[in-house]
């Protein structure tokens, strides 16, 4: 079964408050089960993370800090409302790539 999920994940926004490419969302037209996003730096140290698909990133760290112009590593874990096969329910699917913060 092929996962038909169509998520579209930016791979570069600027959070400088103009009003364009501010954050850091994932797109997509599904409402998935579970859902779990988390942002690590190059060191591999969390600096975001949420449970909900609906929430944005603004590129600050967990204390509210900006941080720095760089490349962040995210890992996006989801079951798909498309995929309840059988009695074990949707498998965990998991999306992996980077994103770079520009100011």
């Amino acid at each position: 079964f092929e996962d038909c999920s169509n998520i579209w994940v930016p791979n570069t926004f600027t959070p400088n408050d103009d009003g364009d490419n501010d954050y850091f969302k994932v797109y997509t037209l599904e409402n998935f089960i579970e859902y779990s996003l988390e942002i690590t730096d190059q060191w591999g140290n969390v600096v975001y993370a949420n449970s909900s698909q609906e929430i944005r990133w603004d590129g600050t760290s967990f204390a509210g800090n900006d941080l720095p112009v760089g490349t962040y590593v995210y890992k996006i874990e989801y079951k798909s409302q498309y995929e309840v096969l059988g009695p074990e329910g949707a498998p965990t699917r998991e999306l992996v790539g980077m994103v770079t913060i520009v100011r």
